[in-house]
């Protein structure tokens, strides 16, 4: 049993002291309302649907199929199935 194996070596480093190298720091102010809007963000971003009976109503998570079309032509990459939309979002991202 016959084998080749190539690897490279890697030299040994010499760690420095860097104890004297100076580093300022950023402080940011951000406002109590920018926070509170992310959290909410984040908040809703993580939040679970269950199914429910009934008419679909603002806020409820729904899944659509759909055909995007151009002069009433159906366009390569303008369809999709099964995608989720949360309605009164006013965002849709397939």
């Amino acid at each position: 049993f016959e084998f080749r194996l190539n690897y490279e070596v890697i030299p040994a480093i010499e760690i420095k002291d860097f104890s004297d190298i100076k580093v300022t720091r950023q402080v940011y102010d951000v406002p109590d309302q920018e926070v509170d809007d992310q959290v909410k963000r984040v908040a809703e971003s993580a939040r679970s649907y269950e199914a429910k009976d009934g008419k679909a109503a603002e806020g409820d998570r729904v899944s659509i199929d759909y055909v995007g079309k151009i002069a009433g032509e159906a366009f390569a990459g303008g369809a999709g199935t099964d995608q989720p939309l949360v309605l009164g979002s006013k965002e849709f991202i397939p």
